[in-house]
């Protein structure tokens, strides 16, 4: 994980892209633990390390004798108690089939758990969309897996955090507003209220949902 950090200070390409989606302060990189993986993790081991590659191959970051996150911005889920659940990796490299990548196949766990601390909080489509919003000064920030990545696993922390009201955050493009519809009748079973700020514009013009 350290070098993970450390790689990203040193490699252009995923700081420019952090800028661009208005990722700019330091300290949120720090806390989050963003990282970037140059690739070179199984050059690190030796083969004859078994236990070690068993590890990775168990978290999902080895698939063989290949690295998930190669050329990957990587986003840890942390939890409250600071152990990480998965990982979700943003792809620098155009020759990749995908873009995405998630360690297991899918992600667990919720990103920001802090945010749960106050009654009325903002969910957001993806990580990358939800750390942009931090960055704005904004903290009770959380965020679906995309658009068919909210989980249940979510709903029940909101419910058990006794959150009165989400504000959604997603794009306001056809699939970004069909599952705001989704999740919203979701959490209106919980009796959490809901609304929706239209972007790309981010007028703050709460729509109730």
């Amino acid at each position: 994980a350290e070098n993970c950090t450390s790689n990203l200070r040193i490699n252009t390409d995923p700081v420019n892209y952090l800028m661009e989606r208005n990722i700019t302060q330091g300290e949120l990189i720090e806390e989050f633990k963003i990282g970037f993986s140059d690739g070179a993790i199984l050059s690190r081991i030796p083969e004859d390390d078994v236990e070690t590659l068993e590890i990775l191959r168990k978290a999902g970051l080895i698939i063989g004798r290949q690295e998930l996150f190669k050329n990957c911005i990587v986003f840890p889920i942390i939890d409250e108690n600071g152990l990480i659940h998965s990982f979700y990796g943003r792809c620098m490299d155009h020759s990749r089939e995908s873009r995405h990548f998630n360690a297991g196949g899918r992600l667990r766990g919720l990103y920001n758990p802090r945010a749960l601390i106050v009654k009325e909080i903002y969910l957001c489509e993806s990580i990358i969309d939800a750390l942009s919003l931090m960055t704005l000064g904004f903290r009770n920030v959380t965020c679906s897996y995309g658009v068919n990545g909210f989980t249940e696993e979510m709903l029940q922390k909101f419910e058990e955090a006794d959150i009165k009201k989400v504000t959604f955050c997603f794009d306001a493009d056809k699939a970004g507003l069909k599952a705001t519809e989704v999740i919203a009748e979701r959490l209106k079973v919980k009796n959490i209220s809901s609304s929706r700020i239209n972007l790309p514009h981010s007028n703050l013009n709460n729509q109730p949902v």
